[in-house]
């Protein structure tokens, strides 16, 4: 199950992967997006700590990670087509994974 931070990302837990994203609800406020940063493999990330960016002719948003954990996969199809973000920004559209730290919760 999907939760929302009040900045609009999603995560959602599996086992000790966490699968980020930006909410629908945002994306659709942006407009068509035009370009997404995404955080490097192995990278290690502090909850609330900026893991990605978002652009379109409108805005840059960026994308907070709401759990702590080391990045271990990152959404290639962004970087080639970065539209699949408004095309199903809570499916295909996550952002990144992270491999959760120990004792972590979403915040």
């Amino acid at each position: 199950m999907k939760q929302y931070t009040d900045t609009h990302e999603w995560v959602e837990v599996k086992g000790n992967t966490a699968y980020v994203g930006l909410a629908k609800s945002a994306v659709g406020q942006i407009g068509p997006v035009e370009f997404v940063g995404l955080p490097p493999y192995g990278e290690e990330l502090a909850a609330n700590e900026e893991g990605a960016i978002v652009e379109s002719r409108k805005a840059a948003i960026s994308v907070n990670s709401p759990v702590a954990g080391k990045v271990i996969a990152i959404n290639e199809k962004l970087e080639e087509n970065p539209e699949l973000l408004n095309q199903d920004a809570e499916g295909e559209g996550w952002l990144f994974q992270l491999e959760l730290c120990p004792d972590e919760g979403t915040s």
